[in-house]
């Protein structure tokens, strides 16, 4: 059998007289206590239990545990989470709270830029200086629509900067 893997994130305690976040099982034989296969394992991470702050000395799995746990109530990575994989991760999750129209045009704006990237080293060689000219035009104009959706949503100033790359007075002057 191939192994199987189950991994519970679970937002409330479970193990109540027991202070581990994560708990790891098998499948056992309950008269004997042997492990029967070792293709099924559980893992219930208890993310309660997670603390509310994070160490320089923390290791990976304490890293991951407190970026679940918090995500969605964090305005800024702590220095801790400094590495690409969680700033990436914060994005994608930024991301999921847009509004629809906000989405729509955050799409449009990266849409742009990997239509440029995968056009202009194609067949188009010989129009790229207009082509590249038209796309910057276009990118330009939906970067200052997004901000301006955003700012009109009240988002902070260095979110709008982050999500559309301009500039503090280019968002102020909207």
């Amino acid at each position: 059998m191939k192994p199987t893997y189950v991994i519970a994130l679970a937002q409330y305690r479970i193990f109540d007289n027991d202070e581990r976040i994560v708990h790891r099982a098998t499948t056992l034989d309950l008269e004997t206590g042997e492990q029967i296969l070792d293709a099924y394992n559980y893992t219930i991470v208890e993310l309660s239990k997670v603390p509310f702050f994070i160490e320089k000395k923390s290791d990976s799995m304490h890293k991951w545990l407190f970026f679940f746990r918090y995500l969605d109530r964090l305005r800024e990575l702590p220095e801790e989470l400094s590495d690409k994989k969680f700033k990436q991760l914060t994005e994608s999750s930024r991301v999921s709270k847009f509004s629809k129209e906000e989405f729509e045009a955050y799409q449009k704006m990266h849409h742009d830029r990997w239509d440029h990237i995968v056009m202009v080293p194609g067949i188009f060689k010989e129009f790229a200086a207009e082509i590249n000219a038209e796309i910057a035009k276009n990118v330009s104009e939906t970067k200052r629509e997004f901000a301006k959706k955003m700012k009109a949503r009240n988002r902070p100033i260095d979110e709008i900067i982050e999500d559309t790359g301009l500039t503090k007075e280019q968002i102020e002057a909207l």
